[in-house]
């Protein structure tokens, strides 16, 4: 199978499964092909090319946090390359929900000290700017500078009904 039809089938597959754990993906079917914490790590793979990803994995998050198995999570994470990405998903979706204590989760991750790197491509001056002035505390802590805030996060996780439940 030539490669971009793998990187097509990766996408779909992790489009059904965020779907069948709850994210709101209009037109794609829901199907399992994995456990919720393997769907957040491939899913956080494909977000930092593809927005709509990025916007429904806090949905996802936020409807399974009590569930995850967080060591699992973040071995998973660690092994594919994501582990700051899955930092910032977890602080973001704490900071927009105010259910801080979910951050515990990822505390024995590293962030990075550098310079933060946009998570998505700039595609001009003015994206520049306003990922400067813009990008959440969250995105920062973790070495990403994010045109996301907050106020849309919480938005979206109370819109699809995945209030954080208490363990």
């Amino acid at each position: 199978m030539p490669e971009s039809a793998v990187a097509q089938d990766e996408t779909a597959r992790v489009a059904e499964s965020l779907v069948a754990h709850g994210a709101p993906l209009a037109g794609v079917r829901a199907q399992a092909h994995w456990g919720v914490e393997e769907t957040i790590v491939r899913a956080l793979a494909l977000s930092r090319a593809d927005a709509i990803v990025f916007r429904v994995l806090p949905v996802v998050l936020a409807r399974h946090a009590s569930s995850i198995e967080w060591s699992r999570l973040r071995s998973a994470a660690e092994a594919r390359g994501v582990a700051r990405e899955l930092g910032l998903l977890v602080d973001l979706v704490a900071e927009a929900t105010g259910r801080h204590a979910l951050s515990e989760q990822v505390a024995d991750l590293v962030p990075v000290a550098a310079a933060p790197e946009p998570w998505f491509a700039v595609r001009n001056r003015f994206h520049a700017e306003l990922l400067a002035l813009e990008s959440p505390p969250a995105a920062r802590r973790w070495g990403f500078l994010l045109n996301v805030t907050c106020e849309s996060v919480r938005a979206m996780v109370e819109k699809h009904g995945a209030a954080l439940r208490t363990a």
